[in-house]
């Protein structure tokens, strides 16, 4: 933690407080070792001079033992002693020879000539030492020893020892306190790191807490890159936005740039917005327009020099890109720079993934206001084309890009749907349509009970009619199945003209509507079912009326075909009756055939009529020429373009009196109500014809 202002200065007074303590170590080294070299070397010096004389004490001392009282007359003697005593101590520059009284000797004999000593004489040493023979002293010796060389010594040391202490004293001065100085500035360097870093931080607070507040998300967007390029110093910036689907970083706010980067997409790697994205982490790159990132269309389309980029994740996913520019002219980024601006991204990315959520949630109100708006429409509608007509513009307004079908399951085949509604297709298809069960999208929605979703029609096996998509220009689709409970009803298809990853919320929103829509055509097809029902009992009724009010078996037999052609809407009905006597059926009466029908007979044994006669059983044929069972009408059927055969007894009690049959010229399936219903005729046309016989 760097130090606070007040500490700042310690280097200043350090060094005030090291001065005398450097004067000190400068007087003691340069004083104290010349000092205690010059006294030590003194004391050797005094032994020396007192060596000396002890040495020429000794030399005079044999001589006396020659002769004790003429040793001051033997001044030759003398000589030759002092020729062999001078070579040995060369530092002796002096030598007085004195009697027991202490006076010198003045005969020439008893002096010894003192060499010239130039300088050397001014600084000397004595020594003496007695001379005597047997104990008893005759006279002393006194020798002069020159100190010149120890004088000289001392001051080259006493010199070298002032350079020396003030070389140390100047180390102990100058390095501390440098090191000090360097560690003050490095903490004012620091205090002031930190001082800006606490700025910024309180930045990024307070910007984190501004864009944090807003949830639109075009206006976020506008608020995090300026805030970004407030923070990074910048003179332009964007922020890139990932598209899931389209797989790249989309434009989605800019400040000081063009309006041509809008229809910019950068894929991963590419730029130093899409490497960023790609690697997970920031980028600084100082050099833009030189470096690999830089590419032609990059280059044309911008100026700057400098970029710095930093990706925004939430829970390590990627939600978009800062991007950060500088020109020539402007500092380059640095680490603090990519640093700063990676702390606010942070936050950007949270802000980023609330105002998304936000708008989801509100999206999400706007689609289940909607859905039950359209759900109370579907549960209003009671004709299966309004309801098919209101699951399209419910489709719309919850996808307004989309396109779509719904397919309802054929009363009387689960195995083929009837295209009830389509919207935003050009090839405006009806009819019927056969899903084979697992095959192709509906029919593994069909067969599974589940959505089933292709982001690419083209390419996905499952999808069997890839021209008609292609000439569509459809891409991507979901498909639904229609349940009302476990029970399946049809699909709703959802088709989209871009590739299109359905998300989890669309597949249920979806769902949700395809099962109103599910009940709706249940409820549609009940509602159908009891207007036809009291449609069929109101005609039964009037036709069982008019068949009754006659008692001529032929009228009452004309009656009966005419009014079975009107409650079945079937072109060609016929009457035959049982002729037990001659084992045939006798052709009463026709209605849409030729009047030469009229009369003719059919073998009970050996055509379909036949059978139901002989079994009392209903018979039905969906392929009448085609039917083995027809080969005596099987070309009539041919030519008249009859398509099925329905054969109902006329049954009393037991007996069967005839049959009544009906052929239809389009395919038609024959519901169980509508059996049932002709059959109720049947049982009225057998009470009037047993009235009548």
């Amino acid at each position: 933690m760097p130090a606070p202002v007040e500490q700042i200065g310690i280097g200043r007074q350090l060094a005030l407080r090291l001065r005398p303590v450097v004067l000190g170590i400068w007087i003691l080294i340069s004083g104290g070792i010349p000092a205690t070299y010059y006294l030590s070397e003194q004391n050797v010096w005094s032994q020396r001079a007192e060596v000396a004389a002890k040495d020429l004490s000794g030399r005079l001392g044999v001589f006396l033992l020659e002769s004790p009282k003429l040793w001051k007359y033997q001044a030759s003697k003398y000589r030759q002693i002092l020729e062999i005593y001078l070579p040995i101590h060369q530092d002796v520059i002096g030598i007085q020879v004195l009697d027991a009284s202490g006076r010198e000797a003045l005969d020439f004999a008893h002096k010894v000539e003192e060499r010239s000593a130039g300088w050397r004489g001014a600084f000397v040493i004595e020594g003496t030492a007695p001379i005597g023979v047997s104990n008893l002293a005759v006279g002393m010796v006194r020798v002069k020893l020159s100190r010149g060389f120890l004088i000289w010594r001392t001051l080259l040391l006493w010199l070298v020892s002032t350079a020396v202490g003030g070389a140390l004293g100047m180390v102990v001065y100058r390095f501390p306190v440098r090191v000090v100085s360097r560690m003050e500035v490095e903490q004012i360097r620091l205090f002031t790191q930190e001082q800006v870093r606490r700025r910024q931080l309180e930045a990024i607070r307070e910007v984190g807490a501004d864009i944090t507040r807003e949830l639109n998300l075009t206006a976020l967007l506008k608020l995090i890159v300026r805030h970004a390029a407030e923070l990074g110093g910048a003179e332009s910036g964007m922020v890139w936005l990932w598209d899931d689907e389209g797989q790249a970083l989309i434009p989605g706010a800019c400040i000081g740039m063009g309006e041509q980067w809008a229809s910019v997409r950068l894929r991963l790697g590419e730029g130093v917005a899409g490497t960023a994205a790609a690697r997970r982490e920031g980028l600084l790159v100082n050099d833009f327009r030189a470096s690999s990132y830089a590419t032609a269309a990059l280059l044309q389309e911008s100026t700057h020099t400098a970029v710095l980029a930093e990706p925004l994740l939430y829970r390590e996913r990627l939600v978009g890109v800062i991007a950060l520019c500088r020109g020539g002219g402007d500092r380059p980024f640095v680490t603090q720079d990519r640093e700063l601006l990676g702390l606010f991204a942070a936050k950007a990315a949270i802000a980023v993934e609330n105002a998304r959520l936000h708008e989801t949630a509100v999206a999400r109100v706007r689609q289940l206001a909607t859905l039950t708006r359209l759900t109370q429409s579907l549960v209003a509608s009671m004709s299966r084309d309004a309801v098919g007509q209101e699951v399209m513009a419910a489709v719309q307004a919850l996808m307004p890009q989309a396109v779509a079908r719904l397919w309802d399951l054929k009363e009387v085949d689960d195995a083929q749907l009837e295209l009830v509604a389509s919207v935003g297709l050009r090839d405006v298809q009806v009819g019927t349509v056969r899903f084979p069960q697992g095959e192709g999208l509906a029919g593994v929605a069909a067969d599974t009970r589940r959505p089933v979703v292709s982001r690419d029609l083209l390419q996905d096996p499952r999808f069997v009619n890839k021209g008609w998509a292609e000439r569509e220009q459809l891409v991507s689709a979901l498909l639904v199945p229609l349940l009302a409970g476990d029970t399946f009803h049809g699909i709703l298809g959802i088709f989209t003209r871009a590739p299109r990853d359905f998300s989890e919320t669309e597949v249920s929103l979806f769902q949700s509507l395809a099962t109103h829509a599910a009940i709706a055509l249940e409820n549609a097809r009940l509602h159908r079912a009891a207007v036809r029902r009291s449609e069929e009992l109101q005609a039964l009724l009037r036709a069982s009326r008019s068949v009754m009010s006659g008692l001529d078996l032929q009228g009452i037999l004309d009656r009966i075909v005419a009014e079975a052609a009107q409650i079945s809407a079937a072109p060609h009905v016929k009457v035959l009756l049982v002729d037990r006597g001659a084992g045939v059926l006798r052709a009463m009466a026709v209605h849409g055939m030729t009047a030469t029908e009229v009369g003719s007979v059919l073998p009970l044994d050996a055509s379909r009529s036949g059978i139901v006669a002989r079994t009392g059983q209903p018979l039905f044929s969906r392929t009448s020429a085609d039917d083995p069972r027809n080969a005596l009408f099987a070309a009539r059927d041919r030519e008249l373009g009859i398509q099925t055969y329905l054969g109902l007894p006329i049954k009393s009690g037991d007996e069967v009196l005839g049959v009544l049959t009906f052929n239809t010229t389009e395919p038609h399936e024959y519901s169980p109500e509508e059996l049932a219903y002709l059959t109720s005729f049947a049982d009225q046309a057998a009470v009037a014809i047993r009235n009548a016989s």
